[in-house]
């Protein structure tokens, strides 16, 4: 637990409706499950499955056990146009969470306009990967209890954390608008 596996520059913390650390992890987790599935469209997670924050300095895999200390594993999972919407509902209601590969777009808590794949979303299906706690609903996100398709990939997030965080000297982390509000 205490072997050192990589370097923070600074603290990566969980914010609302963006924060450094979300960005982070959930761009991990799209970037391994779109090697899985190379469909997947965007990541979502929640801030309350971060339990703590990434701080400046050497990253241990104790610490990664810190930042995600279930057992959750990579699921991708394929949703309606109609479920999109209600995600975005979500999204807003709550003041956002930690996103990948999409940007959300409101004024005064109504959507505006949505990027996914940096193009605007169409009324088709969308690949999603999450953690298997949402996709069975976690965190009140039903809007994923009726997919087209689910796929547990049996990869638990903390090893996809370990593993990327042992190849990375350096990490690195930004806000970046993923959220407009």
């Amino acid at each position: 637990m205490n072997k050192v596996i990589s370097y923070s520059i600074e603290d990566y913390k969980k914010a609302r409706p963006e924060g450094t650390l979300g960005n982070l992890i959930t761009d991990i987790i799209f970037k391994k499950a779109k090697k899985i599935d190379a469909d997947v469209d965007f990541c979502i997670l929640n801030n309350g499955g971060l339990r703590s924050p990434i701080y400046k300095g050497k990253l241990t895999t104790g610490n990664v056990y810190e930042i995600m200390p279930f057992d959750n594993t990579i699921v991708t999972l394929t949703i309606t146009h109609t479920d999109l919407l209600k995600l975005f509902d979500y999204l807003i209601n709550v003041g956002g969470e930690p996103i990948s590969n999409m940007f959300v777009f409101t004024t005064n808590n109504v959507l505006d306009s949505v990027l996914i794949n940096n193009k605007k979303i169409t009324k088709r299906n969308y690949r999603v990967a999450t953690s298997d706690y949402l996709a069975n609903g976690g965190d009140k996100m039903d809007f994923f209890l009726n997919p087209i398709s689910y796929n547990n990939t049996g990869l638990l997030i903390r090893d996809v954390l370990i593993e990327h965080f042992s190849n990375t000297d350096t990490i690195k982390s930004k806000i970046d608008g993923r959220f407009k509000f």
